[in-house]
């Protein structure tokens, strides 16, 4: 086999989380990581592919619409002006929901 990627999903999610995926880096056993955007470690993880000089993530896809934009506008966008990511946010139409999908109790179902 020439080429095995083998990816570390949930950097970004807790701190020990985070130092497992460091070790297994180390180790020779994860070769990339993803940063989970709505973790609560996400700037920890950012913090840990700077240490270990691993790419730079240039975007964050968090949960954001007319809807759910707390967490966005609170927690996620002074931390991604401050790193510089671009936002590219998923369920901007809350699923068929901001697009008059569901009138009644009935279309729920």
């Amino acid at each position: 086999m020439k080429n095995l990627i083998v990816n570390a999903d949930d950097l970004g999610w807790t701190e020990g989380i985070n130092r497992g995926i460091a070790d297994a880096h180390r180790r020779g056993l994860v070769t990339s990581t993803s940063l989970l955007a709505n973790g609560r470690a996400f700037e920890s993880g950012l913090a840990v592919s700077r240490k270990h000089n691993w790419p730079r993530y240039e975007s964050l896809q968090p949960l954001y619409n007319l809807y759910e934009r707390a967490v966005y506008e609170t927690e996620l966008e002074p931390l991604a002006l401050q790193e510089k990511l671009g936002v590219i946010p998923y369920y901007s139409l809350a699923s068929g929901f901001l697009t008059g999908k569901y009138r009644s109790q009935d279309d729920l179902k």
